[in-house]
């Protein structure tokens, strides 16, 4: 297995020196498919997108719910797709999101996904797609073997719960370790274009898994890690492991110092101080 190392200082700072610094250098377009459940979460994560100076910021939700965020999400957030008869997202909304995919550099698959039959059949569609996706819901990571044979680019978070979908076995299988299930993530993810971030319940880390790279942060909170990776990866899009890692060390300074996700550029300026001094 390839040696982890260890961020304990910015690993990819040209990340932080080519990112937007002001509204008119907006850069980074953003298709997050969700919103059928955890509203709170959503908003969340767009709310960090925000303040990562993402130019294309759009919530793909069941049009049923149409009145719950148009009182709470900024119009031009919104993306209604058509509704199941369960009220949740249809399945003949794949032609809709394939036909528009030029309008977006990255989908996020996950963000408040239910576990209704139709929505796991359009997930099992749009990993099909010729666009970078990044999967961050037990909902997308059910389909672990299609994943794994994706040949576009992908960013996969898992913590313990979903890395036993993605490795397609049970936690008993697993050894209790952090050196044995990086072991089982870096076999798995040799000869394919993912990278995988995984949250490990062992210690309070964060591993970067590539082909050729391993990086681990110390990181207890990652509440903000998948929408800052979606946003740098978006504004970086040939560079998902560098993108992913940058966002490690950004929501490490983050959660050490803050709590509100405005303080993001704070959070970023800092960064960029210590990268400075290297």
């Amino acid at each position: 297995m390839l040696k982890p190392q260890f961020q304990n200082k910015p690993a990819f700072c040209n990340i932080l020196w080519q990112r937007p610094i002001n509204i008119n250098q907006k850069r980074g377009r953003v298709l997050v498919l969700g919103g059928e459940k955890q509203i709170d979460k959503v908003l969340r994560f767009c709310e960090v997108l925000y303040f990562m100076q993402i130019k294309t910021i759009k919530l793909a939700y069941p049009d049923a719910m149409n009145k719950t965020y148009k009182e709470i999400l900024p119009i031009e957030y919104h993306y209604p797709l058509k509704s199941s008869r369960e009220k949740n997202l249809s399945i003949t909304n794949y032609n809709v999101i394939k036909n528009d995919l030029d309008n977006f550099d990255i989908i996020v698959l996950g963000i408040g996904l239910s576990q209704n039959q139709e929505t796991k059949e359009l997930i099992k569609k749009l990993i099909g797609l010729k666009k970078p996706i990044l999967f961050c819901d037990d909902v997308s990571l059910r389909q672990s073997d299609l994943l794994i044979k994706r040949a576009t680019e992908s960013i996969i978070f898992l913590d313990q719960n979903s890395v036993t979908l993605y490795l397609n076995k049970k936690i008993l299988d697993l050894a209790s370790s952090r050196q044995n299930t990086l072991e089982n993530l870096s076999e798995i993810v040799n000869n394919t274009r993912n990278v995988i971030l995984y949250q490990s319940p062992f210690n309070k880390q964060v591993s970067v898994i590539a082909q050729d790279k391993i990086i681990i942060t110390d990181l207890a909170n990652a509440e903000i890690l998948i929408p800052t990776t979606a946003a740098l990866w978006s504004q970086n899009i040939e560079k998902p492991l560098q993108s992913a890692a940058t966002a490690c060390f950004i929501t490490k300074i983050w959660q050490e110092n803050f709590t509100n996700p405005k303080d993001i550029t704070k959070v970023i300026y800092k960064t960029e101080n210590l990268c400075d001094k290297l």
